[in-house]
């Protein structure tokens, strides 16, 4: 057995292709120095201290699953590949230096690794992500963006599963995934699945190119400020672990029939801060981000403007698929939310209901599978320039000082014929100068309204007091029950 010195080791460790061949027992760091597009191979034990050092930017391989060293490994320039499970030791790996190549990259199958890995100083990229699964793993070790220099604005790492070509390696994440600066993207060729808590600034799921796998978050807790969803299906395993998230969905032409985001609910509700799209340019595109949820699994998403001043619209262009009802309960610091879809989104079915705030639909976007509309007191629903945007409503209910307004034919006998309006008497059902609206049944304050044409000058509930001849639009109402309450349906 060799026993081997920080000074002693420098010199010994400047190989080329090379292979150790004996034991190696660390006292202190131990640099290995292998150049560009070479490889070392150690497969003997490695015990002490350490830590080892990748430097040169080629690739070390360790391949000897006894290794106990406990001092780490740090890659400052290259890559460390673990070819067995245990052969990274049981100590930290530490990427820093600055270097474009810093990567872990494991290549043993159905391994598992208890090692924590950070990056310490600015990003690594696309092209060479500091952790990269060539076969099935599990990682147990935190994870994590710890810069030595505070505010580090380009300190990302990212994360792959697979590679193009090689789609079946999957990632298991156990450990917490901690981001004070910087971002954590991810690429998922292959399947990768996240138990662990992710407390991140931001987040990136995919990137500007088609993959093929899924990203499943698993953790209730976590706790995502910021995340773009961008080539890549991400799916919810549990309720809210996307809790008060800013969720943005990006898109680009360029990418391919794939070229776009989805997001699975599988039935489990999720918390949002705001919905919007990157790209306001859907409409001229054949594709469409997507949030779903299976006919069998109904699911809500809140969205709540956590951590917003509410000072712009945040508009959404992906399409609701399934059973999903769209909740809108502003916490913003001063009591304002501005949410809206617009372009190329739709709903399937489900309930809107806006509890604080304004919810706007505009721009050719449609709610055609909902069969509730709820505004409460204090909330706004607003439907700017958009015709046929339902199909199947049922009730607009509006209570207290809620306010519904349309300046659109949004509802007709022909795409709403059994729609019913329930309003209490300081609500407001606003419909602009020469639109007209029509519904089923009215009930004001709990008692039918006759039927009959209404407007502003008619029916307190359509003024508007700053400018009532805007709002001098009319509303239909088909059918008196004589004095008969419609219940809510």
């Amino acid at each position: 057995m060799k026993k081997l010195k920080m000074v002693t080791v420098a010199i010994a460790a400047l190989f080329t292709g090379a292979a150790f061949a004996e034991d190696l027992v660390l006292t202190g760091a131990y640099p290995v120095t292998v150049a560009s597009g070479t490889t070392t191979t150690i497969s003997d034990k490695i015990t002490g201290t350490g830590p080892l050092v990748v430097l040169g930017g080629g690739t070390v391989v360790l391949n000897n699953g006894d290794n106990d060293f406990t001092g780490g490994i740090i890659v400052s320039n290259g890559i460390v590949r673990a070819d067995a499970a245990g052969s990274l030791g049981s100590g930290p790996i530490s990427l820093e230096g600055g270097a474009t190549l810093r990567q872990v990259r494991f290549n043993a199958n159905n391994a598992t690794f208890n090692n924590s890995i950070t990056l310490k100083d600015t990003t690594t990229t696309a092209n060479n992500p500091g952790i990269l699964a060539l076969k099935s793993v599990t990682l147990n070790g935190t994870i994590a963006i710890d810069p030595d220099t505070p505010g580090i604005a380009d300190c990302y790492l990212f994360i792959q599963s697979g590679e193009s070509g090689n789609t079946s390696p999957k990632i298991t994440m156990n450990g917490d995934m901690i981001s004070k600066e910087g971002r954590v993207q991810l690429y998922s060729y292959g399947n990768m699945r996240i138990n662990g808590r992710i407390d991140v600034k931001r987040m990136y799921f995919g990137g500007g190119f088609a993959i093929n796998g899924t990203i499943q978050l698993a953790n209730p807790s976590n706790a995502i400020y910021a995340a773009q969803l961008y080539a890549a299906d991400v799916s919810c395993l549990d309720t809210n672990v996307l809790r008060n998230c800013q969720l943005e969905f990006a898109f680009n032409s360029q990418w391919g029939a794939n070229g776009h985001g989805f997001l699975s609910l599988n039935g489990h509700d999720q918390v949002f801060s705001v919905l919007r799209s990157k790209d306001n340019t859907l409409a001229s595109t054949a594709y469409a981000c997507g949030i779903s949820t299976s006919a069998a699994l109904p699911a809500t998403i809140t969205v709540n403007g956590y951590g917003t001043t509410g000072n712009t619209y945040n508009y959404m262009q992906c399409r609701l698929s399934g059973p999903i009802s769209l909740v809108i309960d502003g916490k913003v610091e001063d009591g304002r939310l501005y949410q809206g879809i617009n372009r190329r989104a739709h709903m399937g079915t489900g309930t809107v209901e806006v509890c604080t705030g304004t919810f706007r639909c505009i721009k050719g976007a449609t709610l055609q599978g909902i069969t509730n509309v709820i505004v409460r007191s204090g909330a706004a629903f607003d439907l700017n320039a958009v015709t046929n945007v339902f199909s199947a409503l049922k009730n607009i209910v509006i209570e207290g000082t809620g306010r519904f307004f349309s300046d659109t034919d949004c509802l007709t006998p022909v795409n709403c014929p059994h729609a019913d309006l329930i309003m209490d008497e300081d609500s407001f059902f606003q419909v602009r100068k020469g639109v007209t609206n029509t519904v089923d049944h009215l009930i004001i304050g709990g008692k039918e309204v006759k039927a009959g044409t209404y407007t502003y000058e008619t029916l307190p509930q359509m003024r508007y007091a700053s400018n009532p001849t805007y709002f001098g639009g009319a509303l239909i109402v088909r059918r008196h029950h004589r004095g008969m309450v419609v219940k809510f349906r």
